[in-house]
């Protein structure tokens, strides 16, 4: 995203609870929780909803941030 800014036309990310894929930017993201990491090392899972990753956090730990966040820490 940093590479190619302009040029990238559509983000995706799988939301975490039901493997649907929504808009990667409007998705709410959970860092550092107890989940396993996938293709990472740090456990960065997203969420269509911010009521779906608070309910998550609850139970799994973790930071939730935005798009824009989540690109500012990487």
């Amino acid at each position: 995203m940093k590479k190619h800014g302009a040029e990238v036309k559509q983000l995706q990310a799988a939301d975490y609870l039901s493997a649907e894929l929504v808009d990667a930017e409007a998705a709410f993201y959970l860092l550092g929780s107890d989940a396993p990491p996938v293709m990472s090392y740090t456990s960065i899972i997203a969420f269509a909803s911010i009521e779906a990753a608070e309910s998550f956090q609850k139970l799994h730990g973790g930071k939730i941030m935005t798009f824009s966040e989540v690109l500012a820490q990487h």
